[in-house]
């Protein structure tokens, strides 16, 4: 199972397309509410969540997806629940997936030291990692981290991501969906 997490302020777009691709694929996706069932994106988009953080262990998880947004990262990061899954799937070599600002969260958990990365611009001080400017990332390593640098990069990172987690390539889903440039 796939765990897109969203809080109030997150950017819609980064949370959106990885979910569209992901189901497009048939891979189970569970849009998880932090800040409650009805979370308000940073452009007042709102979005319904499968379930809230505190209905679930998350033992199943394939994945977790942290979209960006400002102040979704940081509604993102305020939750001691969320900060506990983290740390506890990364430890047990899940995928974690962030763009835009989120990685910023993984970086306060410790989680990307000496480990390659990118981010939005100027969340990359002081994270112990080695930051990238490039729109997509990913690092292997005692977990699977993949990110992005933001909304302009959402579907590189939901393609990036259904990748991973089929162990395929998804050219003829990309051609379907008539993507240019990529």
């Amino acid at each position: 199972m796939v765990y897109v997490f969203l809080a109030d302020g997150f950017e819609e777009i980064e949370a959106v397309a990885p979910i569209d691709i992901l189901r497009r694929l048939n891979i189970p996706v569970t849009i998880v509410g932090v800040t409650g069932k009805s979370v308000k994106g940073s452009h007042n988009i709102c979005i319904d969540a499968d379930i809230s953080i505190d209905q679930k262990d998350f033992e199943d998880a394939t994945a977790l997806v942290l979209p960006g947004g400002m102040p979704g990262t940081t509604n993102l990061l305020n939750n001691d629940k969320l900060c506990q899954v983290i740390s506890e799937q990364s430890k047990k070599g899940k995928i974690i997936a962030a763009l835009c600002a989120a990685p910023s969260i993984l970086s306060k958990l410790g989680l990307l030291k000496a480990r390659d990365f990118t981010c939005y611009p100027g969340f990359e001080k002081n994270s112990g990692g080695n930051y990238k400017n490039l729109p997509l990332v990913i690092s292997e390593g005692k977990f699977t981290l993949i990110t992005a640098w933001g909304p302009g990069a959402a579907y590189r990172f939901g393609f990036a991501l259904a990748e991973k987690i089929t162990g395929e390539n998804v050219d003829n889903l990309k051609a379907s969906m008539m993507m240019c440039g990529d």
